[in-house]
């Protein structure tokens, strides 16, 4: 799909970390862990849509709102991969890097967040 402008970094960043998420849980060692699955596959997707909501909200103060949204999925993604690491559902260096990926996610939205708030004062 084409849209009228440049995505936001911090939205292709999520979309590409929710494809290695989508990626990885279809991967055998995830048959037997099926509410992680689901729910880790739930809160990435979370992050990605209220990244997207967000920034198509009318309002600086709305679309911070959803990003606000988004930093909370990104923590609840942040402890899906820490338990499936732990179960073993996934290598331990993978959870690692999308931790990691995860944390940048929040960072960069803390930053976008500050941005745009600072511009209407």
């Amino acid at each position: 799909m084409k849209s009228n402008h440049e995505p936001l970094q911090v939205l292709v960043f999520a979309k590409m970390l929710s494809d290695e998420i989508y990626t990885l849980t279809s991967q055998p060692e995830f048959r037997k862990f099926a509410a992680l699955k689901s729910q880790l596959e739930r809160a990435a997707l979370s992050v990605t849509s209220n990244i997207a909501e967000g920034d198509g909200r009318p309002t600086t103060k709305d679309g911070v709102r959803f990003f606000s949204i988004a930093i909370a999925s990104a923590a609840e993604t942040k402890i899906q991969l820490e338990l499936a690491s732990k179960m073993r559902a996934m290598p331990h260096a993978k959870a690692v890097s999308l931790h990691e990926g995860y944390s940048k996610v929040c960072r960069m939205l803390n930053k976008l967040s500050e941005v745009r708030l600072s511009r209407i004062k």
